[in-house]
């Protein structure tokens, strides 16, 4: 039963989904010039994207469009997109396809760059699959890519750098605030690019504006998560006298606290760590065979308390400004806090070391409250005792509410 509510769970959550998504206020220029206040849907884009979808309005259908089609789009101070034509070098910075040549072969292409930092100088970057180059403008000059090229040594084929970028920037963005030697010590990354453009900005006292950026692009929450536990234990004794014992499903208390860490700007994949207290009582009268002939009732207590620590992944999946729901799936790791398991007769009493298992999971949250169900592989409480093998299961309503 428990099993058929997670699954329905799921496909609840993936039937709504499949219609709905996260849109933000944003706009879109189209190839007239006309700016069109819009809806912009939020994505993942591990590339420069070439289409997404906008909506007019809240209650509108989504529409998709291709980059061709517009000038720019954005999503307020979100993110922001260019189409410019620029000089860009494709050579690849794999070792094994390095070649002897340090000069970049350019080739004239119209590309969507994700603009980084918008001001007197701007940043711009351009990314396919491993490919990633940034670009950059002034008041005084046009757009043009920041060259960095690997290759190997004519002489012993090592590898080496063309890091003529330092270069650029020290000709474009030295100011009377900025050594020689701030700019050599400038590697080819995004936060590096980031902070240099943001203080010469500063430095010019002009009016400029910094997009969200994936070194940028971490969230956190913290999530105090109370629900109530349905489990039940089985254990089986290999060389004593008695046979395998089930025990009543039994429902309790747990109490957890939830730290979760969004990687992605649409905040769409995330890990978490949710170390959790829960605890499980039962008693279960069970029959000791003495001989064929003679058997008598023994009785055994369960005590089991532990703490959880799940550590694991969710992926959201938005239906509203408000609404999100989600898919969790987390490996658990468990302490045992002083748990017994006693017997009256015929077997001693065993202390509880239990094991690993896994979690599956599906919720939705509203704002800062949420409510999950969760579905535990089975886990051993009797973990390096040959003598004895055990199930304990779990299945868990889980609700939270966000304090971060």
């Amino acid at each position: 039963m428990h099993k058929k509510i997670l699954i329905y769970f799921i496909l609840l959550i993936g039937y709504n989904s499949y219609s709905q998504s996260d849109f933000e206020k944003g706009y879109i220029i189209n190839n007239s010039d006309n700016k069109t206040p819009c809806l912009i849907r939020v994505s993942d884009w591990f590339s420069s994207p070439i289409n997404f979808e906008y909506k007019l309005t809240e209650e509108s259908k989504p529409i998709k469009i291709t980059t061709k089609s517009i000038k720019e789009f954005s999503s307020l101070d979100n993110f922001k997109y260019e189409r410019q034509t620029v000089d860009i070098d494709r050579s690849s910075n794999q070792i094994k396809k390095l070649n002897y040549d340090n000069t970049p072969k350019f080739i004239e292409e119209t590309l969507f760059l994700e603009v980084l930092v918008e001001g007197k100088a701007t940043l711009y970057k351009y990314e396919e699959g491993n490919l990633i180059r940034y670009f950059f403008k002034t008041e005084n000059q046009p757009i043009e890519q920041l060259i960095y090229k690997r290759y190997k040594s004519t002489i012993n084929s090592s590898i080496k750098e063309n890091n003529q970028f330092k270069q650029q920037l020290y000709t474009s963005l030295s100011t009377s605030n900025r050594s020689v030697s701030s700019f050599e010590n400038i590697d080819y990354t995004q936060r590096d690019f980031f902070k240099i453009f943001e203080e010469f900005n500063n430095e010019s006292g002009s009016d400029y504006t910094s997009y969200n950026t994936s070194d940028k692009r971490l969230y956190f929450n913290v999530t105090v998560k109370p629900g109530i536990n349905f489990s039940s234990f089985e254990f089986e004794n290999s060389i004593g006298n008695s046979r395998s014992v089930n025990f009543d499903n039994k429902t309790s208390f747990r109490l957890g606290a939830e730290i979760e860490l969004y990687t992605t700007k649409a905040k769409t994949w995330s890990i978490f760590f949710e170390p959790t207290y829960q605890s499980y009582n039962a008693e279960k009268d069970f029959v000791i065979f003495v001989n064929p002939q003679v058997q008598t009732e023994s009785r055994a207590i369960v005590d089991y308390k532990s703490v959880e620590l799940p550590l694991g992944i969710k992926y959201h999946i938005p239906l509203s400004s408000n609404t999100t729901t989600f898919l969790s799936a987390a490996f658990i790791s468990d302490i045992a806090i002083n748990s017994t398991i006693q017997f009256d007769q015929g077997t001693s009493d065993k202390d509880i070391e239990s094991g690993t298992n896994f979690m599956l999971g599906a919720g939705l949250k509203f704002k800062d409250y949420s409510i999950e169900a969760k579905y535990y592989t089975s886990r051993s409480l009797t973990k390096g005792d040959d003598d004895f093998s055990s199930d304990y299961n779990t299945f868990a309503i889980v609700l939270g509410y966000s304090i971060l």
